[in-house]
């Protein structure tokens, strides 16, 4: 089943659960995106992610990305991120 808005397929959250390493892996290597719904309400998107690159703000401190080391492939505990996290964000130079 298709949307009205566009040409994303809408998918039945049944159907993503028995199918979603199918649905990912369609998302992932040819770019496509769908529709999550339950009881025919959509109620989410899945379309592909690109992490973003390091980024500085006019006139603001550097965006410190590292609290995202579960994306680039490092296995820390949520505690483990947190504590990093804390060392170099309040860390005087």
């Amino acid at each position: 089943m298709y949307n009205n808005l566009g040409l994303e397929p809408i998918v039945d959250i049944s159907s993503v659960r028995k199918e979603l390493s199918k649905l990912v892996d369609s998302v992932y290597f040819n770019n496509k995106s769908f529709i999550i719904a339950k009881r025919n309400i959509p109620v989410a998107k899945v379309v592909k992610f690109y992490p973003a690159k390091e980024k500085v703000l006019p006139g603001k401190k550097k965006l410190n990305l590292s609290l995202f080391g579960l994306l680039k492939n490092e296995r820390k505990t949520a505690a483990a991120l947190a504590a990093d996290y804390r060392k170099t964000s309040w860390a005087r130079k």
